[in-house]
């Protein structure tokens, strides 16, 4: 049911979008249905701020969409969304205007609207291995009959900036 979009170029686009995918089988049921709930963010977004059209819209457009998408708060617990949401709702969001470029070029801008870093995922913490003790203890007993010059200042190096698991 796409009685939810008010602006007709936009639900035109997202119609040929969903069938499409359908219809080619890129996309799997699932994932569509995903797309389709992202979707309604954006239509919130264009109806707020009287959006008809996705044609004109610019990166002061986008930045507004994420501003938009900081400050939502989720319907049912008024929490603001996560941050990994918000990413997939862009992405969504892009993704359609990308594949609008290609498909639909007359619905769409013809020209990159996005600079690439909108969310690059900086919030995620990494977790780094470093090697045990009993590990670092063993290799510094091996590094003293170690005869290549290469190897034996190369492990010296690594251990001084905190030799990972990754390294080896």
């Amino acid at each position: 049911n796409f009685s939810m979009f008010k602006s007709a170029q936009i639900c035109q686009l997202i119609k040929i979008f969903v069938w499409q995918n359908y219809k080619t089988g890129a996309l799997a049921l699932r994932s569509i249905h995903t797309h389709c709930a992202n979707f309604r963010y954006f239509n919130t977004f264009a109806i707020e701020n009287k959006i008809e059209s996705l044609r004109n819209i610019d990166g002061d457009t986008i930045d507004a969409f994420m501003t938009f998408l900081r400050l939502y708060k989720a319907m049912r617990s008024g929490v603001p969304l996560k941050y990994v949401t918000q990413a997939g709702i862009f992405s969504t969001f892009r993704n359609l205007v990308h594949w609008g470029q290609m498909y639909s070029p007359h619905l769409v801008p013809n020209k990159e609207i996005f600079s690439g870093n909108e969310y690059t995922m900086t919030n995620v913490k990494h977790k780094i291995e470093y090697l045990p003790d009993d590990v670092l203890n063993q290799i510094q007993e091996a590094l003293k009959v170690e005869e290549d010059p290469y190897v034996k200042y190369g492990l010296i190096i690594l251990m001084s900036t905190g030799l990972r698991r990754s390294e080896l």
